[in-house]
């Protein structure tokens, strides 16, 4: 799987709360084990076709 970030993340990113950015590189850390892991709720928004 890939990840990529856009700039309006990094802008919404940066107005978190510290322990929100925690949990978002814990899920981030998670997700780059195993990416089918049960307690990450992703949704593909891009399908290949």
């Amino acid at each position: 799987m890939n990840s990529a970030t856009s700039p309006s993340f990094w802008t919404a990113y940066a107005t978190l709360d510290q322990d929100t950015k925690r949990a978002a590189r814990k899920a981030f850390q998670l997700w780059t084990e195993n990416p089918h892991h049960p307690s990450l709720r992703f949704k593909c928004v891009d399908r290949p076709g």
